[in-house]
């Protein structure tokens, strides 16, 4: 969305496509960092900490999708907004199960969204974070 301020466009629009770039293995309670960043219209995702930060006021919609590799365990994964948790994603213990979720949600200015694991897993590279 285009607003005009003082004879000056400001482009409102944030949109983002990111994904794991290889295999990783995280302990319980880390951030998942999304370290290939397709799209990143607004510079609001950080790859460096997994962070989406919000940019403006507004409501947003994100989205991810995982697969996990190996049968050994199930991985619960949770959306953060700041710290609470806005959705929840599960695949089971079988080999190559996947899992989505995804939420709407309202944002202030420096709010921040980011996927967060919950037991100890391996994240395969078939996963991606949207907004």
């Amino acid at each position: 969305m285009d607003h005009e301020l003082g004879g000056q466009t400001l482009d409102k629009r944030v949109a983002f496509h990111t994904r794991l770039s290889q295999h990783i293995t995280l302990g319980a309670s880390q951030t998942v960092i999304f370290d290939d960043v397709i799209t990143n219209i607004g510079s609001a995702y950080d790859f460096r900490t997994g962070h989406f930060t919000s940019p403006n006021d507004g409501v947003y919609f994100f989205a991810s999708t995982f697969l996990k590799t190996g049968s050994s365990s199930s991985l619960h994964l949770q959306m953060i907004k700041n710290n609470d948790m806005i959705s929840k994603g599960h695949a089971a213990s079988g080999n190559s199960e996947s899992g989505s979720m995804n939420a709407i949600v309202s944002l202030k200015r420096g709010d921040s969204v980011i996927i967060f694991l919950d037991p100890t897993n391996i994240v395969s590279p078939f996963q991606s974070f949207d907004g």
